[in-house]
């Protein structure tokens, strides 16, 4: 049957149907509930950001995914008397993006695209079994000058570049 699991904060974090002790169907993952220094949710708390499909437990058909929180690195505040300023600190970075992947039995399989909050490409290719196979394409940032991208070509063969390989500034 149907199923929701609940954070200590009482907010559902995902929710789909088990067959047989097993996923199956659309399952959907939500943020927890987040809240700023001034205890008022967060912009993205209780947003859904995942929607997988399972079939008899494993990871098949369209994954989309709509953003990611990640703990990134950052100067601790060491105007608190008991931070010292040598530890490193950290911060939740909310990214939107629209991410799109198959999978067959468990494995990535199938067209795969990524693109960021305004919809511009940055990755794209194709996966079999795991691994990348054929044309990829992927724009990477500059990490000397931030306004300028790379635009990398590449073919890929059982997960290794294979034949052709070209940067475009």
């Amino acid at each position: 049957g149907t199923w929701k699991f609940f954070s200590t904060t009482g907010s559902v974090i995902s929710e789909g149907d088990f067959q047989n002790d097993q996923k199956q169907g659309e399952w959907k993952y939500y943020f927890e509930k987040y809240l700023d220094e001034s205890f008022q949710p967060l912009p993205y708390s209780g947003q859904l950001y995942l929607k997988e499909n399972y079939v008899n437990g494993k990871l098949n058909g369209r994954t989309e995914r709509t953003a990611y929180l990640n703990l990134i690195p950052v100067m601790c505040d060491t105007s608190i008397g008991t931070v010292n300023p040598l530890d490193t600190c950290f911060q939740l970075q909310y990214r939107k993006v629209h991410e799109v992947t198959y999978h067959k039995n468990g494995a990535l399989h199938g067209p795969f695209e990524w693109r960021d909050a305004d919809g511009k490409l940055v990755q794209k290719g194709e996966f079999r079994n795991d691994e990348r196979y054929g044309a990829w394409t992927q724009i990477q940032p500059d990490p000397l000058v931030t306004t300028r991208s790379y635009r990398v070509e590449a073919n890929f063969s059982d997960g290794k570049l294979n034949g052709r390989f070209e940067k475009y500034d």
